[in-house]
């Protein structure tokens, strides 16, 4: 599937979800009074005593933030895509010109974002090496399965594959090829289908289904 093939897919992502702000948050302050709930969530001792334990975390958050948001798939997944990023704004070079410009992204406050990206689990996969970081993937597995849950992915393949060709060629996005980000955006369209058909999967469910000789050569 062409989402989970491309490397940069996740800045790509972030811009599709404006397109449902409007939908989902209305007011808009309120993306930001919930980000800063669940990222205080994310620094409270119960969950900070999980992060060794990558595949428990995921799923006590995806738990706490569906009970937060009344059971709302959609709005869960969403809000968890924005509270796991690493990065307050995204790097563009504009055409032409030649000029880079950094767009801004929602975040809380500077203290309590910092916080919170050091209270998440610095692994994603149970297999990864311990010196790696994987803090980033998150934010790839909850935007690649708020996608594929709100979107039929035969037509979005054939759209996204013309957009996201153009909008590269175009805005220049940096970003190198991981074969982590690929596959894990895979497997956050496994999730997003997988939980339109059983409200009650999990993440770790479809994670743990990673090949470990797969990983290992990652």
């Amino acid at each position: 599937m062409f989402i989970s093939q491309h490397p940069n897919i996740l800045i790509i992502i972030i811009l599709f979800l404006f397109l449902f702000y409007t939908d989902l948050y209305p007011q808009k302050h309120q993306l930001y009074d919930d980000m800063v709930h669940i990222s205080q969530y994310i620094c409270a001792n119960e969950m900070t005593s999980l992060n060794k334990q990558p595949s428990v975390w995921i799923d006590s958050l995806f738990n706490y933030t569906m009970r937060f948001k009344n059971n709302d798939i959609s709005e869960t997944l969403f809000l968890l895509t924005f509270v796991t990023l690493q990065y307050k704004e995204m790097p563009l070079k504009i055409p032409i010109i030649e000029k880079e410009i950094f767009m801004p992204l929602p975040h809380p406050h500077d203290s309590l974002f910092n916080a919170k990206n050091k209270a998440m689990p610095k692994l994603f996969f149970y297999f990864s090496p311990v010196n790696k970081n994987d803090r980033d993937k998150y934010s790839h597995f909850f935007g690649n399965a708020f996608l594929s849950f709100n979107i039929d992915l035969f037509n979005l393949s054939k759209f996204m594959g013309i957009f996201v060709e153009y909008f590269e060629d175009t805005f220049k996005v940096e970003g190198a090829v991981d074969l982590k980000d690929i596959y894990t955006n895979f497997l956050g369209e496994i999730f997003g289908r997988n939980i339109s058909e059983n409200p009650n999967v999990l993440p770790s469910k479809v994670i743990s289904s990673i090949d470990i000789l797969f990983y290992m050569q990652l």
